[in-house]
């Protein structure tokens, strides 16, 4: 046998598996392979490049399965997948927020979303996932794009599940934590959507505006760092109206990067 010519590609057969995973169109058992094709790959000793682990990642997403990609990350020592990667990390908690608002916020999609932030918190603990007890330069435990998502799942759950009451703490205690990473910086009044890619100004903004707004409405005179939630809330308002309308502008096509921020901004709660 070649390697250079018998041996098919790698990616190419990732490719194929996913496609075929895709298929099943969220089939649990289909998913259930994942994690073996990703032991398998460790084993062989492949070193995934950003852009693949990324499309396993969002691919999982998409179809519905992150619940799969938090087995990989829970069995990192044998799958490769860590929580250390930035674009595993990112695709994660994005998918977080992803599933539960593509499920208009159901109790159910919330609920699973706030079990799996837990999990994911937990796991930001662990050596293999984060810095350990030392905190580190841009440590995910003190972002505020991803604290914002925790805090949304927990501030839509009180809001529209349970009542606009904030039982265990949990909102206040997301709230008090992400105005902490906050401190005194505040989202600009104006953005101007990027040429290519993903807006992230909305994909990190929104979770945050959105979890301090419902916030408010469920913790009310008992809100912490009171004056400085509102003024957040009011500068992340302003800076992604702005940014919608500047989108809007561009009159983007359906599946396109700005619809989808689009998608993001007018899927939050506003009643």
């Amino acid at each position: 046998m070649d390697r250079r010519t018998d041996i098919p590609s790698r990616k190419a057969l990732i490719r194929q598996a996913l496609l075929l995973m895709e298929k099943s169109g969220g089939n649990r058992k289909a998913w259930s392979n994942l994690p073996a094709m990703m032991v398998g790959l460790t084993h062989i000793g492949a070193n995934l490049d950003e852009k693949t682990m990324e499309m396993i990642v969002r691919k999982s997403v998409a179809a519905g399965r992150l619940d799969v990609i938090i087995q990989c990350l829970e069995q990192s020592r044998f799958t490769g997948m860590t929580l250390k990667r930035e674009e595993v990390l990112r695709n994660v908690v994005w998918g977080l927020h992803s599933q539960a608002q593509r499920d208009g916020w159901s109790e159910g999609a919330v609920r699973k979303g706030l079990a799996e932030a837990r999990q994911l918190s937990l796991m930001l603990e662990a050596q293999e996932h984060g810095s350990g007890k030392i905190l580190a330069r841009d440590d995910p435990r003190q972002r505020p794009e991803i604290i914002g998502v925790f805090l949304e799942l927990a501030a839509v759950n009180a809001y529209k599940h349970q009542d606009k009451t904030d039982k265990g703490g949990v909102v206040a205690a997301y709230t008090t934590r992400l105005l902490s990473c906050i401190g005194g910086k505040a989202q600009p009044a104006s953005f101007a959507p990027p040429a290519t890619g993903p807006v992230y100004e909305m994909l990190h903004g929104v979770p945050i505006w959105h979890g301090l707004k419902l916030a408010q409405k469920v913790l009310g005179n008992n809100t912490p760092m009171a004056q400085q939630a509102a003024q957040v809330c009011a500068d992340y308002e302003a800076g992604l109206n702005n940014l919608a309308n500047a989108i809007e502008a561009q009159a983007p096509k359906k599946g396109t990067y700005g619809a989808q921020a689009l998608d993001v901004w007018n899927g939050c709660i506003r009643d």
